[in-house]
């Protein structure tokens, strides 16, 4: 395969040069226009920052690239399909290594274009809908950027190296945050997230994982040394973002919206971490987060198309008997979103959480907001895993199973990379051996909250029954003698005189006119003479009355 070799050569020249910039910082600049007043320039950064993420970003196209040459290979515009995919990762590499206004516009605004072509990638009414929603927010978010650029024309450059320039005007940051926030989808921007999972499955992987909804938290994490002091409506913001998502993904019924929401989790929580001052952290959850949110999505993709194109997890159950690796894969998947012990994202949240409790500034609402959104997010996962794995009451009838090579090869790289990418990075950014002393309650309380939210994901699966039935106590206070009456009166009145005066009676009382009258558009002679001669008729018929 032309397109794997060609991936795996220019994936291990980013590791060569990652390796050779770790500790250095390589500026590129192709001065295209300069006059007195303003320059204008490509300029290109290269540092461990960009590399890294721009490694991952590219091990995680390989995978969806491949996952989509098997998923979309009965489509008819796959050709359409995989060069959007390919616009798509572009804009985003323009967006990793530029440290200039307007080369940054460049994937800024591409990754909005091209999201609103692939969304819309089915061509109907709904995905439609959706496309414009999600492009409208993402222009929201550009006019904040254009906004900015007015700052950097006052400093006659588009540079962002000039950005300490504006350390006492906050207009600028506010702008940057503003913008981050419309692509992070953060309050009060979040409509758009569930709304783009119109698009198809391996673009929503792409989206979710490492591109569109991550290129905010990307910007602010490469800019955080200019925001030195956390905001405090910002945090509120990000707080609020935090419960909703995770409170709507108890109570998302869609597949793809809950791990969508789940999404919107995780974001909320890298931007406390960096609001906090763990930038390290942040940037390494999110690539943790790239990970194993994509292979989720790959998963969930092949089970949606395995029960017939049924997003409803009420209409799902039992899959492990058809398929059990790749529910293996998914369940190992949601084990790392939970943070579970020594899998990767249990490094960064445990690590987050033991430095808060540590510092006595550590501010108390944020940490008990991260509390609550790991025990919600450990309640609607394993209510999740239940369903998918344990429930045995399914209304689908045709299963269909994937044994393709690429899927097995795309998912298995993610699965590598999801179980060992925070134990491996967890060292590279604890350059100092520190040893943190807590007490034992602080210990185990996430292990409490893990068995309290394994409780309540099974108090939530009956509530989802208990929703299901709301009906029947409406059924209970309804009056016999009503029922009666309304049985009588469809079935004699709807079904009876009414079918016969209103409904098929009208056509066959007025057939005989209508065909009459469509008989009389056809200009046919015949007619003409036929109606001459009944006007005739009728004429002397009158005449001779009036005679008479």
């Amino acid at each position: 395969m032309v397109e794997f070799k060609i991936s795996m050569i220019f994936l291990y020249f980013m590791f060569i040069l990652l390796i050779m910039m770790l500790f250095n910082s390589l500026f590129i600049e192709w001065e295209i226009y300069m006059n007195e007043s303003l320059d204008f320039g490509f300029l290109m950064i290269f540092d461990w920052l960009s590399l890294t993420f721009l490694l991952f970003l590219l091990l995680i196209s390989l995978s969806v690239v491949i996952y989509s040459k098997s998923y979309m290979f009965n489509d008819y515009f796959k050709s359409r399909f995989v060069i959007l995919l390919s616009l798509f990762i572009i804009s985003m590499i323009f967006l990793i290594i530029s440290p200039n206004v307007l080369t940054l516009m460049l994937g800024w605004d591409g990754l909005g274009l091209v999201s609103f072509c692939l969304i819309a990638f089915y061509q109907n009414s709904k995905s439609l809908n959706a496309s414009v929603i999600t492009f409208m927010f993402n222009r929201v978010g550009d006019s904040f950027i254009y906004l900015m650029m007015y700052f950097f024309i006052i400093v006659n450059s588009m540079n962002f190296v000039f950005f300490d320039m504006f350390f006492f005007n906050q207009i600028p940051l506010v702008c940057l945050f503003l913008a981050c926030m419309t692509k992070s989808a953060q309050m009060p921007f979040s409509v758009w997230l569930p709304l783009a999972m119109a698009a198809p499955t391996p673009v929503s992987s792409l989206v979710h994982s490492s591109t569109l909804v991550t290129s905010g938290v990307f910007l602010l994490i490469r800019f955080n040394d200019f925001y030195l002091h956390p905001n405090f409506l910002f945090e509120i913001l990000f707080i609020l973002t935090l419960m909703m998502s995770s409170v709507s993904a108890c109570l998302e019924k869609d597949l793809k919206k809950i791990i969508a929401l789940s999404t919107l989790s995780q974001l909320s929580l890298m931007l406390l971490m960096l609001m906090e001052g763990f930038m390290e952290v942040c940037f390494l959850h999110l690539l943790i987060h790239a990970v194993f949110k994509c292979l989720l999505f790959l998963c969930s993709g092949l089970i949606i198309h395995s029960f017939n194109g049924e997003q409803d997890i009420r209409y799902m159950g039992n899959f492990v008997s058809f398929y059990p690796i790749l529910l293996c894969y998914l369940n190992i998947s949601f084990l790392v979103l939970m943070g579970l012990p020594f899998l990767s994202a249990f490094y960064t949240k445990d690590f987050f959480l033991e430095i808060m409790n540590l510092n006595s500034y550590g501010n108390l609402l944020v940490m008990m907001s991260v509390y609550i959104s790991i025990l919600l997010t450990i309640v609607y996962s394993f209510g999740l895993m239940y369903k998918l794995n344990l429930f045995f009451f399914s209304y689908s009838s045709w299963v269909v199973i994937f044994k393709d090579s690429y899927i097995k090869f795309s998912l298995f790289l993610l699965l590598i990379l999801s179980l060992f990418i925070g134990s491996l990075f967890m060292w590279m950014i604890s350059l100092s051996l520190e040893f943190f002393c807590l007490s034992f309650y602080f210990k185990i309380v996430f292990y409490f909250f893990f068995m309290l939210g394994i409780l309540l994901s099974y108090v939530n699966m009956k509530n989802l029954y208990f929703q299901s039935s709301m009906f029947i106590g409406e059924v209970l206070n309804m009056n016999y003698y009503m029922n009666i009456f309304f049985y009588n009166f469809y079935k004699f009145i709807e079904k009876g005189w009414a079918e016969v005066l209103i409904g098929p009676g009208i056509y066959k009382n007025y057939g005989v006119f209508t065909f009459f009258y469509s008989y009389s558009q056809a200009n046919k002679l015949q007619f003409y003479l036929l109606l001459f001669i009944i006007m005739v008729m009728i004429y002397i018929y009158l005449n001779s009355l009036i005679s008479v």
